[in-house]
This record gives structure tokens, C-alpha cells and sequence, in this order.
């Protein structure tokens, strides 16, 4: 028997192209249909899968491919200028299931045909020249362009008609027409015809008709007629107001007789045909109260190295505007015034300033406010400020304070004001004053007193201030029984040199307190020293009375016993304890006689008063006592909250109670004495169904 096999093909193969790249050119004058080039694949499968079908892999506006041959033709237009290359993608796919494919890439050059003619800028030129223009000059390069490129881009230049041959010639390459002649000036207008070629294979031409007008030589400068030497402009007027007209003629001809201007400033501007002088910005005539503009006037010859200037000077003053109100030139608000000037005195010049001119610039000066009144005055026209009441330092370091206000005389007037403070500089006009009682003035000595003892301690103030209240003690007579007694001239302390015996008798001894002003003013004490050998009892005022608030703090001083003895030494030392009335130990008396609160405290409501009887005995041997007596009532503070006589109430109402009817009455009383007043305090269902 025969067995035939028959092998089915599967699609294992994928197409393969002839080539990785395929290049091509084509012009760009070529027609739609026009063939490229044909890309090729095989595919080694068999019958039923090598069939290769090819395509773009993207869409492409100017070529199309064949799907069966792989021929690729022109689908449009194409344009060397607008593209020079195309980058493609084709894919070659067979039929197998499933499809293989593959990719090739095919560049496609544009080739450049001379299909753009060169183009002047304009078709009609027309050139001045002057006629003083030397032969040789080139008075105009010509251009025309060509997009195309390499010889079909590439321009010369030839003139193919020319009203007066030999006058201009034109360089093929460059197209720069040279003046070949002199020139003169009479009105003659010369034409040229100038064509431009490419030179392609098939070479395109353009015209261009040339006009050459001969200038008439700039030997006239420009001359001002208008007579303005000065102007005014008033300061503050917006940006483009007119100030002043300028002209001026030419008598030359042409562009050489027109006339330009210009002005050489930040602040103004002209009109470049007209002269007319603009501001340029808002002038300030504090800034700029003047100032000088130079105006020119150029004609317009051609060229422009050529052209002929005048200037002129116009002097320009700014008027004022009251736009500036006046202004206090002095920083400081404080002024100082020693206690002693005297009234009518000028203390000072108020000093301002406005910059605006004569009537906006002159300042009145005027108080407008004093407290206290009538301290100062001051002078309408100058500021001067003067002294119209006595000052006492002691009494008023501050004077007064009081507001100056300055006004301008200008329309509208401006003002502005300032508040001063007049400070009082102490003068030394008070003379220390001994404060020592004068029934202290009496010192008792014995034979117990040794040389150095301090018998007596001399005080005194001074209501000056600085070295004017400073006081220093001396002896008017420290000689006075044969120097017995010293002086400490700080302290005051009065001592003795020597000894005391029975021998002593009395002293008067004349102490002087002496501050250290300038100058200096002094005031004299005299004590009588006598010799006393028993001791002298304590003397005390009797009673004194003291009120209290009963939230006083603890250890604070409240009250501080001047008692005194009149014996030197431990005789004349006192001691102070108190014997009765302290009920609770509220209080205390120290050694030097100050009472004070204890950490017991007082209470308004529990005790109102209370009478100390305090102790006050010497050091002697034997000690000499006196009683004094204080009296002290404690005023009461709220600092107890009121009580209620109940403090929970039930109260059973029946429901049909009339509204208004009364239901109970709740009583408090305030430990402190202050009247009760009530209130509901519960939730506001409640104070919608109670009133209270």
C-alpha cells in the first residue's frame, strides 16, 4: 500500500524586506501620480501565507503606496521651500493568521527647481541724492530675494533702461548703484529700470522702476522769529499742559527747509513739527523754582550728517501753588524753663518752615490750647514764645502743656499744630528747713556723757531738687565753748569734744543747714544744752485716734508713736509694749514705736474698736514711764456673703393657684450691714412660671 503525507504550512515566517532604508528623490515640481520608488518583501512561508501586502504605518497627505507592489507615488503637491525631506514608515504584513509584519523606512529628498522668480522689496523706488554727493558714492544698494536655493536662488542685477545713461551704474553682485558724475541741482528727475535674474536653468526675472530725485544742498541753518527769551509755567499742572509756542524758518529747499524740534529736558517735551513747549511732568517749584531750556530747531537734510541746527535759550519760572503746608523744624515737644525766669522773658522760638513762596510761605504762630491757662504766650510772626506767669518747680514741674498751631497765608491757607510740654528746671529758691520739733530742741546731759557721744541729731529738708536740695550741717561758732560740741555735716549728728561734769552748766549751740545750690541758701537752728544729772520722764502727745479697713494685710505699719525724751543715752532710749485693749493680739508696737497688724487681723463683725494703752518707758536707772493711748476703729469691707434665715424650702402649691397670688416669702441677711436685693437664679423654665 502507498501512504502519501501531506505537510500544512503554518505561518512562521515574517515578511522581510529587500532593504532596512530606502532613499529616494523627487522634484518638487513633480505631478500627483508620479512614481517614487517600490519597496519590496519576501516571505518564506507558503502559498496561503507569503501573500505581502504593504501599507504607511502612518497616514501621509503627500504620497500614497500601493498595497499589492510596494510602489510608492506623489498623492500632492510638493514644495522645496516648505519641506526639503520625508521620514516614512512602511510596514510590510502578510496573510497568514495571525498576520506577521515588519517595518522599513524610506527617506524621501526634495529636489529644489527654479520655480520662484526674485522679488524686490517694492516695484517703485524713489532715491534722493544731494547734489553734492562726490562721483563714486553708492547712493542706494538694490535688493531682490529668491527663496529658491544654489543658482536658482542666486540674483544679479542689470539696468535695462535709464532716462540719462552714464549718470548711475549697478554692480551685478552686490546691486549697489554708484553715482558716476557730479550732480546739479535743477530740478531734473532721473528714472532707472533695474532687473533682477536668478540664474536657474530656466532663469526667472523681476523689474523695478527707480525715481532719483537731486537734493538741494543744506547751506541754511534754521532761524527763531518768535522773540521768546522768557516764560512762566504755573507748578502742579499735569503732564502735556502748554507753556509757550516756538518757530523758526529755513530758507532752504526741500527736506533742507523743513524744520524739527526738540528740547534737551526731563521736564518738558516740544512738539516736533509744531514748537509747541509741553510739560513733560508735574513740576514742583520747591524743587525747581527755575530753570533754563534749550530749544533746537534741525532741518531734515539728507543725510542726517548734513543736517543744519539752531538753539535758543528760554528762561522758564515756576510759579507757586500753595500746595505745602507749614511744617514744625524742631524734633523736640519738650521745653525747658528754669523756675526763675522772669515774666515777659522769651523761653524760646518755635521754629517752622514752608517751603511755598511769599504769601504760601509766611507763618503766624498761635496757642490754640493751655492747660493751664495763661503760662505762655507767643508771637504771631516770629513763634518767639515768652513767659506771662510766674513758675515755681516746688509747686509745678510741669508747667503746662499747650498746641502751637502755624497757618500760611496762602489760598487756601494750610495749617498744621504741635503739642508742647513746657518742663519747670529747678532753681534754688527755697532755703532748707529744720523739721526737729522745736519742743525737742531741749537736751539734757549728765556726768555720764564721754568725749565722742552723739547728744543731738539735727534734721532738715530741702524742697530743691539735685545739689540744690542737698543739705550739709555745720556749727556757726564751732569755736563757741572752747569747741565743746561737733557737727557731722552729713548726718547732723551733734557731739561733744569733752566730757561732761557738773561743771557745765547750759549751751546754746546754733547749728546752720546749708544746701549746695548756687548759691546757696542756709537756715539757722540754736538747742539749749543743759546739765542735768536725774533722769527726765518720757513725754508723749496723750492720744492719738487711727482708722483701719478690716482687710488691712499683716505686719504692715500702721501707726508710728512720736514720743521723745529729752535725756542723752540710754536715758533717752525708749521702749514700747502695750498694756491693754489688744483684744485677739491683734496688734503690735515695736521697739521704735511702729504698730502694726498681726497674722490675727481684724475683724469689722466681730470687733468695730479697739483703745490700746501702750507703755513707753527710758532706759534710766530708775526708768521713767508715760502711758499713750490709741484709738482705732476698724471700717467695715463687703467681703461676707448674705446668709438665708433658710437655707432649703419645699413648698406645695395646688395647681389652680391664681397667677400673682403670693406663695412665699424667702429671707437673707448680710453680716457686713448691706441691704439684700433678690433674683431667681434657677433654670428659665422656672422664671417662666415664678416671679420673684
Amino acid at each position: 500500500a502507498r501512504i502519501t503525507d501531506t505537510v500544512a504550512d503554518i505561518n512562521d515566517h515574517t515578511p522581510e524586506f529587500t532593504q532596512t532604508m530606502y532613499t529616494a528623490e523627487v522634484p518638487e515640481n513633480a505631478d500627483t501620480n508620479t512614481k517614487i520608488l517600490d519597496v519590496s518583501a519576501t516571505d518564506g512561508d507558503g502559498p496561503l501565507n507569503n501573500q505581502v501586502s504593504y501599507s504607511f504605518v502612518q497616514a501621509q497627505s503627500k504620497f500614497r503606496i500601493e498595497s499589492s507592489t510596494g510602489a510608492i507615488y506623489t498623492a500632492g503637491s510638493l514644495d522645496f521651500e516648505e519641506t526639503q525631506s520625508y521620514n516614512i514608515s512602511v510596514k510590510a504584513e502578510d496573510n497568514g493568521t495571525p498576520a506577521k509584519f515588519s517595518i522599513s523606512y524610506v527617506i524621501i529628498s526634495v529636489t529644489d527647481v527654479n520655480d520662484n522668480a526674485p522679488v524686490f522689496e517694492t516695484d517703485f523706488l524713489q532715491i534722493g541724492v544731494v547734489e553734492s554727493t562726490s562721483p563714486g558714492t553708492v547712493v542706494k544698494t538694490i535688493h531682490a530675494s529668491d527663496i529658491d536655493t544654489e543658482n536658482n536662488g542666486r540674483v544679479t542685477y542689470e539696468i535695462t533702461a535709464e532716462s540719462n545713461p552714464g549718470i548711475f551704474s549697478l554692480d551685478s553682485g552686490s546691486g549697489d548703484l554708484t553715482l558716476l558724475t557730479a550732480l546739479q541741482f535743477s530740478g531734473i528727475v532721473y528714472t532707472l529700470t533695474v532687473r533682477a535674474s536668478d540664474h536657474g536653468s530656466d532663469s526667472l526675472s523681476a523689474e523695478q522702476n527707480i525715481e532719483i530725485t537731486v537734493i538741494d544742498v543744506n547751506d541754511n541753518s534754521p532761524v527763531f522769529t518768535d522773540g521768546i527769551s522768557s516764560a512762566t509755567v504755573v507748578e502742579g499742572s499735569p503732564s502735556g499742559t502748554p507753556v509757550f509756542q516756538v518757530h523758526a524758518t529755513d530758507a532752504d529747499t526741500g527736506p533742507a527747509g523743513i524744520v524739527h524740534y526738540n528740547i534737551s529736558s526731563d521736564l518738558f517735551t516740544v512738539g516736533q513739527m509744531n514748537g509747541k513747549v509741553y510739560t513733560g511732568a508735574v513740576i514742583d517749584r520747591e524743587t525747581t523754582s527755575s530753570l533754563s531750556l534749550t530749544i533746537c530747531a534741525t532741518d531734515q537734510a539728507s543725510p542726517a550728517s548734513e543736517q543744519l541746527s539752531s538753539c535758543k535759550v528760554v528762561q522758564l519760572s515756576v510759579l507757586d501753588v500753595n500746595d505745602n503746608a507749614p511744617i514744625f523744624t524742631d524734633d523736640s515737644s519738650e521745653i525747658f524753663v528754669s523756675e526763675n525766669t522772669q515774666v515777659g522773658s522769651k523761653i524760646i522760638m518755635i521754629n517752622a518752615s514752608d517751603p511755598d513762596f511769599l504769601a504760601n510761605g509766611t507763618i503766624s504762630y498761635s496757642i490754640v490750647l493751655q492747660s493751664p491757662g495763661g503760662i505762655v504766650s507767643i508771637d504771631s510772626d516770629t513763634g518767639a514764645l515768652f513767659l506771662s506767669r510766674p513758675l515755681d518747680y516746688e509747686i509745678y514741674p510741669t508747667a503746662c502743656q499747650f498746641t502751637v498751631e502755624i497757618n500760611d497765608h496762602g489760598d487756601p491757607q494750610l495749617s498744621n499744630r504741635k503739642e508742647f510740654i513746657l518742663n519747670v528746671l529747678d532753681y534754688n529758691d527755697n532755703a532748707p528747713v529744720f523739721t526737729n520739733p522745736i519742743s525737742q530742741r531741749l537736751v539734757y546731759l549728765s556726768s555720764q556723757v564721754t568725749a565722742g557721744s552723739v547728744i543731738y541729731r539735727a534734721m532738715a529738708t530741702d524742697v530743691d531738687t539735685g545739689v540744690n536740695g542737698e543739705i550739709r550741717f555745720s556749727l556757726s561758732d564751732p569755736d563757741a565753748y572752747d569747741g565743746m560740741f561737733s557737727i557731722t555735716a552729713v548726718s547732723g549728728e551733734v557731739r561733744v569734744t569733752k566730757s561732761i561734769d557738773s561743771e557745765f552748766k547750759s549751751a546754746l549751740v546754733e547749728i546752720k543747714a546749708e544746701d549746695l545750690g548756687d548759691p546757696n541758701l542756709s537756715s539757722k537752728m540754736v538747742i539749749n544744752v543743759m546739765y542735768k544729772e536725774s533722769n527726765s520722764k518720757p513725754i508723749c502727745p496723750g492720744k492719738s485716734y487711727l482708722k483701719i479697713a478690716e482687710d488691712t494685710a499683716s505686719f504692715i505699719t500702721i501707726f508710728t508713736i512720736e514720743c521723745y525724751d529729752l535725756d542723752w543715752g540710754a536715758r533717752g532710749e525708749l521702749q514700747y509694749s502695750i498694756l491693754n485693749g489688744n483684744i485677739g493680739n491683734s496688734f503690735s508696737v515695736s521697739a521704735d514705736g511702729e504698730v502694726s497688724l498681726t497674722q490675727n487681723k481684724v475683724d469689722f463683725e466681730l470687733i468695730e474698736s479697739y483703745t490700746l494703752v501702750i507703755l513707753v518707758e527710758d532706759e534710766g536707772k530708775p526708768s521713767l514711764k508715760d502711758l499713750f493711748i490709741l484709738e482705732i476703729t476698724v471700717t467695715n469691707v463687703n467681703d461676707e456673703a448674705p446668709v438665708f434665715s433658710d437655707q432649703e424650702t419645699v413648698l406645695d402649691m395646688r395647681e389652680n393657684t391664681a397667677v400673682g397670688a403670693l406663695i412665699q416669702t424667702v429671707s437673707a441677711t448680710d453680716p457686713d450691714g448691706d441691704s439684700v436685693s433678690y433674683s431667681i437664679s434657677t433654670s428659665n423654665e422656672c422664671q417662666d412660671y415664678f416671679q420673684l
